[in-house]
């Protein structure tokens, strides 16, 4: 664990790019990118636009058709047929840990998340108020109902279930619960996704 987590990694990261002389434009989304053979003029949303030897994508596949029209009918296809697994995680800032253990994978059916991670036992609360810091991940395939669950019903189904899983639990012990949503988190494995066209 890093202390600041991403932040830290990424603040650094910034910092030694920087030092190498490299530009960097955050808060600049990418409208299209076209190849002239030579280089890549890459189009941003504010209709600016830069050039570069080269340009690596690191968006979701299923995205790169939009700003990239040049690509061939078959590539285009080829990046559609990317599946995509997202994940609803909820965070808990509680009063008392859950357990003693780092990750707990979930397999049973009844539950509604699919791990429990608990940062403080890597990280002294005293970092978090003397509190407990809790990630519940659901994975979710892109068609699962469960995406458009309000706030409020993920709340209610997740403490349900720490009520049954941890017997000493008490929602009266939760001081915040927030719940993000992300779309495109990992690509779904393919057998022979390199060979077919």
């Amino acid at each position: 664990y890093v202390e600041g987590g991403y932040a830290t990694v990424l603040a650094r990261f910034e910092k030694y790019l920087e030092e190498k002389g490299i530009e960097l434009r955050t808060g600049a989304p990418v409208a299209s990118v076209r190849d002239s053979g030579t280089e890549a003029q890459v189009t941003f949303a504010d209709g600016s636009s830069a050039r570069f030897d080269r340009v690596i994508l690191t968006l979701p596949a299923n995205r790169i058709s939009g700003i990239v029209p040049q690509l061939s009918h078959a590539e285009h296809e080829r990046l559609g047929r990317v599946v995509y697994q997202g994940v609803l995680c909820a965070s808990l800032l509680t009063k008392k840990p859950l357990a003693s253990y780092y990750v707990t994978n979930i397999t049973d059916g009844w539950v509604p998340f699919t791990g429990v991670i608990e940062m403080t036992t890597l990280v002294d609360p005293k970092q978090f108020g003397g509190n407990s810091l809790v990630y519940l991940p659901r994975y979710l395939a892109q068609d699962d109902p469960f995406w458009k669950a309000s706030d409020e019903e993920v709340r209610e189904t997740f403490l349900a279930a720490l009520e049954r899983m941890y017997p000493a639990f008490s929602r009266a012990d939760v001081i915040e619960f927030r719940v993000a949503r992300a779309r495109d988190v990992l690509a779904i494995s393919t057998l022979d996704y390199s060979e077919s066209t």
